[in-house]
């Protein structure tokens, strides 16, 4: 999933540990939507090739429900640690800030965003940015 053969872990990834280095949510979150962003720039054609409408058989889909699962891991994660380190909105539990990253973090609206729509990548990032905290804080 992190689109390329480096045996590091995704949370042992200096762009993932730079949101722990973090002084506020708001900078949490946009280097957040930063590493969304490079993770789907390096395996956008890949993902984007199984996941279009009438593209997915019986072996791809195996492959999708693992990487789903791999994504949702990672967002409790990052969300865990996000609440941890600065909080979320008071009242929202930790279970829906997943619900919400997860969404919003997810191949298909990047492939919508950028593929379909024709955005660029800085402005996905700009937009999941501004949506994550519009949804969390």
């Amino acid at each position: 999933m992190a689109g390329d053969d480096e045996p590091v872990p995704m949370a042992q990834r200096p762009q993932y540990r730079a949101m722990s280095e973090t002084t506020s949510a708001d900078q949490f979150l946009d280097r957040y939507a930063a590493w969304c962003r490079g993770i789907w720039e390096r395996v956008e054609q890949l993902i984007t090739a199984f996941i279009r409408p009438g593209t997915a058989d019986t072996g791809v889909a195996g492959f999708l429900e693992t990487i789903e699962g791999e994504r949702r891991i990672g967002t409790v994660h990052t969300m865990t640690r996000l609440t941890d380190l600065h909080g979320i909105r008071r009242g929202l539990p930790l279970q829906r800030a997943v619900d919400i990253a997860w969404t919003l973090n997810s191949p298909e609206v990047y492939d919508r965003l950028v593929n379909r729509c024709g955005w660029s990548a800085a402005a996905y990032e700009r937009w999941l940015a501004g949506q994550l905290k519009a949804g969390l804080l």
